[in-house]
Parts: C-alpha cells; sequence; structure tokens
C-alpha cells in the first residue's frame, strides 16, 4: 500500500490569548483606577469648595447683626475645625457667643469677641 500523499501534516497555530487576557486584565485595571479617581477628585473637590464657601461667608459677618452673626460662626465653625488649636478657639468663642443667641434682643458684639472670630477665621484659612 502506498502512502496517501493528499493529506498535509497538523500546522502549529500561534496562541495569543495569553497575551490577550493580560492586556484586557490591565485595561480592566487602568479603567477601574480612573473611575476611582474621578470619584476621589469629585468628592474632595465638592469639600474643599465647601470650606471656601464656609470661609468667605464667614469674611462676610455683618457684626451689627450679632444674632445673626453669632448663629452663623457656630454652624460654619463646627465644619472648619481641623487640628487642636482650631477646636481651642471655636470652643471659646462658643461660649463667648452664648449670651448673643436664644434671646429676642441681645446686644452688639463687643471688640474681644469680634478679634476672636477674626482670629479663628484665619486659623481656619490657612
Amino acid at each position: 500500500m502506498s502512502e496517501l500523499r493528499d493529506i498535509k501534516p497538523l500546522l502549529e497555530i500561534p496562541d495569543f490569548s495569553f497575551f490577550a487576557y493580560l492586556a484586557a486584565l490591565l485595561l480592566g485595571f487602568f479603567a477601574f483606577a480612573f473611575l476611582f479617581y474621578k470619584l476621589f477628585v469629585l468628592l474632595f473637590k465638592k469639600r474643599i469648595d465647601e470650606k471656601k464657601m464656609m470661609i468667605k461667608e464667614l469674611k462676610e459677618l455683618d457684626f451689627k447683626d450679632s444674632k445673626r452673626a453669632a448663629y452663623k460662626i457656630t454652624k460654619y465653625g463646627r465644619e472648619l475645625i481641623y487640628d487642636d488649636r482650631s477646636l481651642e478657639i471655636f470652643e471659646e468663642l462658643v461660649k463667648r457667643l452664648g449670651r448673643y443667641k436664644y434671646k429676642k434682643r441681645v446686644p452688639a458684639m463687643d471688640r474681644e469677641t469680634i478679634q476672636l472670630i477674626n482670629l479663628f477665621i484665619k486659623i481656619v484659612d490657612e
């Protein structure tokens, strides 16, 4: 019997599936890292903008309306505290502002309280 001549030997087919898997894995990692970065920036930037807005509000306080000023300082001051020094000044400020709240008629703010408010604003604006 003679050997078959029309059947060819098997050809080796190059397999790039491992490299395709690595490329897909890297692409997925970079997509996840990009989305995580965008989310982080979005949340962090919003917080910075809120802080700037609060500091701006405190800088533009009208000390003639001492009751409203006392409430704004208390409201925004809690959000702006970031270390022990600002906490101590804020606590002292809250004690002094107690006489300008919770009453129908309040006196004008004294100079010491206004100086303490300005010091607090200066510290949290650093």
